[in-house]
């Protein structure tokens, strides 16, 4: 069962269907994109779904073994083009890896901010001469310990 938001009833809980998480798992990139701007994760089944996924043990297991190659200089994480991780942003990379490894509750956006960040050709890390902002990562440490109006696991 996953509660949503529902304009007539205010929040009802729904039963997901197998269709329902087939397309939470072949969309996830763009529901990750929805989920790091802040739409809310009640909004409808599929990104309900995307929701819990994000935020699973499993994957916040897999994102921090990424997150730990990148700050390491490895070459490969969750996708085999992205480059060694820029020396200067190691410290940033190495304490967001903690956070999503941890046990503390981790919000959603942030999850999916970090989902794209490893994972998404057009971020960051696979830009060729791009250099890290150290800023940007230490603002999505913050919005991933964030877990306020969040759903959250510990």
């Amino acid at each position: 069962m996953i509660l949503i938001e529902d304009r007539t009833y205010g929040v009802r809980a729904v039963d997901p269907r197998l269709v329902d998480r087939l397309a939470a798992h072949l969309h996830g990139r763009a529901l990750d994109a929805d989920l790091a701007r802040g739409v809310s994760a009640d909004i409808d089944v599929r990104h309900a779904l995307r929701a819990r996924m994000l935020i699973s043990r499993r994957s916040r297991d897999e994102l921090a073994s990424a997150l730990g190659r990148l700050a390491s200089g490895r070459t490969s994480a969750l996708s085999n083009r992205v480059p060694p991780a820029q020396r200067s942003a190691v410290p940033e990379l190495t304490t967001l890896r903690e956070a999503v490894a941890g046990r503390q509750p981790v919000s959603v956006r942030g999850m999916a901010m970090v989902q794209l960040l490893v994972t998404s050709g057009a971020g960051g890390l696979y830009r060729a001469g791009n250099v890290l902002d150290r800023s940007q990562l230490r603002t999505l440490l913050a919005v991933v310990s964030r877990s306020v109006r969040d759903i959250a696991v510990g």
